[in-house]
């Protein structure tokens, strides 16, 4: 018992350690970049127009809600003569996402476990769930990244035809044996889980349809980021939206993956800048990665009070909320 306390508490020690040195490697690569541009930065002159910043918040929070919507719809094609609400859905993901601030991203599935489990849901649909969630949203994240190459580098034009056929081709793969590549992972899982379950093909118009739900909000999220430059005085034209819309996306996926980080922080931003530097100006590959994280934060922090708060009005957590089909 003693021994594994001790190991547990070096583990977060170690944890906590990495964390620290990824921040600080984070921040002295900012430290540089913005020592060696200073004379620039320095010339900025922010023009703020607080129209453009409210517009930009509420694209955002829109486009981050339709995160909830697609874990509703997955939640509830597996949920058995049973239908959980939006409701109860949208307050168990918004509240779940705020523990992506801890490092180790098992906290915000481990909270969605907890919750729903009074609702009747297996941990390994969930964890279905969350998976197909992450896939769908990283072969929309990979198809921006293609069209980044496509459009801002042009000598690679036949290489990036090479790609565009091999993500074509992983994304058909995806579509048609998709259950049996995440049962794969969720036998890796299988420590985690109570029961190993395995999940009914989902239906490929559902899939295909997610995409482009998924699709559609990454454009909301690069028009709020446009807005925002807008809105804090960078001079950013329309013709570099994909440029920005790309880096979000895939700086979003690096930064999902890096788990000793709590929601990638540093590392989309270091991402993002480099994404940005070669296309845009030092003004904008600087200050829209911390611009947009803000920005972020703010929503998924409001988000997640109000979740709270109807939780609390409606005592989501203490009841079980299901309606019959």
């Amino acid at each position: 018992m003693i021994k594994n306390k001790f190991i547990y508490f070096y583990r977060t020690l170690f944890m906590y350690f990495i964390l620290s040195m990824a921040i600080i490697v984070s921040g002295y690569f900012f430290y540089g970049e913005l020592k060696n541009s200073w004379d620039i930065i320095r010339s900025y002159k922010p023009i703020i127009k607080v129209v453009y910043i409210i517009v930009a918040f509420f694209v955002t929070l829109l486009a981050f809600l339709t995160d909830s919507f697609l874990f509703h719809i997955c939640l509830n094609e597996h949920t058995e003569k049973k239908k959980i609400s939006f409701l109860i859905s949208a307050i168990i993901f918004n509240i779940s996402n705020i523990f992506k601030y801890i490092p180790g991203r098992i906290w915000g599935y481990t909270a969605q476990a907890l919750w729903l489990s009074k609702k009747g849901i297996p941990q390994s649909k969930l964890l279905y769930v969350n998976f197909l969630c992450f896939f769908s949203v990283l072969f929309v994240s990979i198809f921006l990244g293609i069209l980044y190459i496509a459009c801002y580098f042009p000598i690679m034009a036949s290489t990036e035809k090479i790609i565009l056929l091999a993500f074509l081709a992983l994304d058909l793969f995806f579509v048609f044996w998709h259950s049996k590549l995440i049962n794969f992972f969720i036998r890796i899982m299988k420590n985690f889980l109570h029961n190993e379950i395995q999940i009914p093909h989902m239906p490929k118009s559902l899939l295909i349809g997610m995409q482009i739900t998924y699709l559609v909000q990454w454009n909301l999220t690069g028009l709020g980021a446009y807005f925002l430059a807008q809105g804090i005085g960078l001079e950013v034209s329309f013709a570099d939206f994909y440029a920005i819309l790309a880096s979000m996306s895939i700086s979003w996926i690096i930064g999902y993956l890096s788990i000793i980080t709590p929601a990638g922080l540093g590392i989309r931003e270091g991402v993002m800048y480099l994404m940005l530097n070669h296309i845009t100006n030092v003004n904008i590959s600087l200050l829209m990665p911390i611009s947009t994280r803000i920005l972020y934060i703010l929503v998924e922090v409001l988000l997640g009070f109000i979740g709270l708060l109807l939780a609390i009005k409606f005592r989501i957590f203490s009841e079980i909320s299901v309606t019959n089909e």
